[in-house]
């Protein structure tokens, strides 16, 4: 029989866990109920990633993959070069702009 690994996710460094706890909630009222549902998903998502939750219970709760759910806590963790501030939960919200494009 072949031996099935476990996929271990990465812990989120310490600096972002600080800053974790600025993030502004999101006025959800703004979003149509499809939006909404996706955001709230990719939110609960996040929440488990930093509670350590393994890779595996994230997917059965949330339907997202180990890969997808680094992504969004890198989206998260960038900093707008406006203003300085971390996007937090703003960038989860469903085809918002993390970055700005420059040409």
């Amino acid at each position: 029989m072949a031996e099935v690994t476990q996929q271990k996710q990465p812990e989120p460094a310490k600096t972002d866990r600080v800053e974790e706890g600025s993030w502004q909630d999101i006025d959800e009222s703004a979003m149509n109920l499809g939006q909404r549902c996706v955001y709230r998903n990719r939110k609960r998502a996040i929440e488990l990633y930093r509670k350590g939750c393994s890779p595996q219970e994230i997917f059965r709760i949330t339907g997202m993959g180990p890969g997808m759910v680094s992504r969004m806590w890198k989206k998260c963790c960038t900093k707008d070069p406006e203003t300085g501030s971390v996007k937090g939960y703003q960038a989860l919200v469903p085809k918002s702009k993390v970055k700005s494009f420059i040409r």
